[in-house]
């Protein structure tokens, strides 16, 4: 018996799933794409809530990191149409898909610390430093922020010297061993009890750095 497309009955041509090529095309879809994505951003620094974390992303990144393409190589075109978006697949023809996305907004928590002054450690800077030593620990932190949003910091100048707060404590403590392994200074470190939480005592590190 001669084998024949499904959806138009063509006979004599090559059949892929029980459809001619041409119709195969026009029945298989090219990328699955839902019709709603909703997005939770937060207000003050425009960090996104992806997977229950907080990242740095464009809507379109967070749109076609939720396209799922069907078929290889193919070739994804996102357009912005008024409060929706477009999303054209094209693989041997055009497959149209509309997605609609609303925004929520929120303090994340990382703005929440910032906002509310919390920070996991202080270091301070004492003695004979210089502008060359400030330039190199804050390209050290702006280094971490950029990784890290939760390695956020905030200065403030102090009798004898300056005091920087870190909202993440590894982040302190590993500027500080850099600067230390850099140059001529004596760095010692304490904690200082700030509150109590759950019945434990929860405690604040302070890195004296005092160069010489």
């Amino acid at each position: 018996m001669e084998k024949f497309c499904f959806l138009c009955g063509k006979k004599g041509t090559r059949l892929k799933d029980g459809y001619c090529l041409e119709c195969y095309k026009k029945k298989t879809k090219l990328v699955d794409v839902p019709k709603n994505i909703n997005l939770v951003a937060c207000k003050k620094c425009e960090l996104y809530r992806i997977k229950n974390d907080w990242k740095k992303a464009s809507i379109e990144q967070i749109i076609l990191n939720n396209v799922k393409d069907l078929e290889k190589n193919v070739k994804i075109k996102l357009i912005k149409k008024g409060k929706s978006w477009e999303i054209t697949a094209t693989k041997g023809k055009d497959e149209v898909h509309k997605v609609d996305t609303t925004v929520r907004t929120m303090i994340c928590p990382v703005c929440a610390r910032k906002f509310c002054d919390y920070y996991e450690a202080t270091i301070q800077i004492r003695g004979e430093f210089n502008d060359k030593i400030m330039n190199f620990i804050i390209d050290l932190m702006l280094h971490d922020e950029r990784k890290d949003p939760k390695s956020f910091f905030s200065s403030s100048d102090v009798s004898g010297g300056i005091d920087i707060k870190f909202g993440n404590k590894k982040s302190a403590i590993s500027i500080s061993e850099t600067v230390k392994r850099k140059f001529d200074c004596r760095v010692t470190k304490s904690f200082k009890l700030v509150t109590m939480r759950d019945g434990q005592n929860v405690y604040r590190d302070v890195i004296c750095i005092r160069f010489i």
